[in-house]
């Protein structure tokens, strides 16, 4: 709305000094008349030229307006992702932009009608899967989009006694999350993260019914880490 008043404020000055110097230098005299609804109208001289430059500006075509569109990239933990490039793929060209240190790629002079359609969007950052969204973009408020993890944390180890006897059926959790496994025979689990990556903190728990529970702090230096549980049995 600001933008159009101001379009036809400039419009109205640029029609009042053309109009007073082609009428002003050349001396002319010239009358618009109008009929509408038994009303007539009449306008002389410069008032013509003002008018007719007004309206000829109005009908003119005026050019798409270009929009920004601002992305925004995160982990699965809602922590934005800092480094990377975006590509957003446009009819005739392919754009592309860095991500910032907030997590943001800034797009400006987008045209128009691309704004509040689907296009195809690329995401690439290290450490994390390259990924293709199909998506619905606008200028009005931010596009976010999650990157996963590309590396597959695994963790191993084995479950038994102090005295070393493995124990079976024992169930380990990483806390807090969907992720479990149940030792089997020999005492060993195997757990697969595919949501952490390296320097995540992440806390074990175990649970049987004949062993005290356990938590277990673990830091992730390695994508493969071995941790061995001793457990307790329950007193009675």
């Amino acid at each position: 709305e600001v933008d159009q008043r101001m379009f036809y404020l400039i419009l109205l000055l640029f029609g009042i000094s053309v109009s007073a110097l082609v009428f002003g230098v050349m001396n002319t005299y010239a009358v618009l008349t109008g009929k509408k609804q038994d009303i007539q109208l009449k306008m002389a001289g410069p008032g013509v030229g003002v008018l007719l430059v007004v309206l000829g500006g109005l009908y003119l075509p005026k050019p798409a307006a270009d929009k920004n569109v601002t992305i925004r990239l995160f982990d699965w933990k809602k922590k934005p992702v800092t480094q990377g490039d975006v590509k957003i793929y446009l009819d005739e060209y392919i754009r592309t932009q860095s991500i910032d240190k907030m997590g943001q790629a800034l797009f400006s002079g987008i045209p128009e009608a691309v704004v509040n359609s689907k296009i195809k969007i690329e995401v690439s950052s290290p450490g994390y899967a390259t990924k293709n969204f199909d998506t619905l973009v606008t200028s009005g408020k931010p596009l976010e989009l999650m990157l996963p993890f590309t590396t597959q944390i695994l963790i191993t180890g084995k479950i038994k006694t102090a005295a070393e006897m493995p124990i079976k059926g024992v169930e380990v959790n990483v806390d807090g999350t969907r992720y479990y496994a149940v030792s089997i025979t020999d005492g060993t689990y195997s757990l697969k993260l595919g949501e952490y990556t390296l320097g995540d903190q992440v806390t074990l728990t175990t649970s049987h019914k004949k062993y005290e529970d356990k938590t277990i702090p673990l830091k992730i230096n390695s994508p493969d880490i071995t941790q061995d549980i001793f457990l307790n049995p329950v007193a009675h």
